[in-house]
């Protein structure tokens, strides 16, 4: 199965901001990776994908996933996201570590991350 990476970014993160990442435009299997090298200790970090379950219904939770403080194997991805509707990829920093400020809209750590899509 050939995969292909759909979006990839390097994110400035703000305390109390759910950040949408991307919105697939239709179905199909994603995985969704971050690099949390750059946690600190006081870092807490939400992520989050988000599908419908049939076209009439709202966007619910499918995958949610959270890191806190210094990570010794930093590298993370989610399980495979299958959906047949489009899909949202989210990240939220619920708190920032010692070498940032502090306080809703402060910024928290500095995150790369990829979602690729399985064909």
């Amino acid at each position: 199965m050939p995969v292909s990476v759909v979006s990839e970014s390097l994110l400035q993160t703000k305390v109390a901001t759910e950040h949408v990442l991307m919105t697939t435009n239709s179905g199909g299997v994603f995985i969704y990776h971050s690099d949390c090298t750059s946690f600190v200790l006081g870092d807490a970090m939400i992520l989050r994908a988000k599908t419908v379950i049939q076209s009439a219904y709202p966007q619910t939770l499918l995958y949610f996933a959270t890191y806190t403080n210094c990570q010794f194997e930093p590298l993370k991805s989610s399980i495979p996201v299958v959906t047949a509707y489009p899909a949202q990829f989210t990240m939220e920093c619920t708190s920032s570590g010692v070498t940032s400020l502090t306080g809703t809209g402060s910024n928290g750590p500095v995150i790369a991350w990829r979602i690729d899509n399985i064909n």
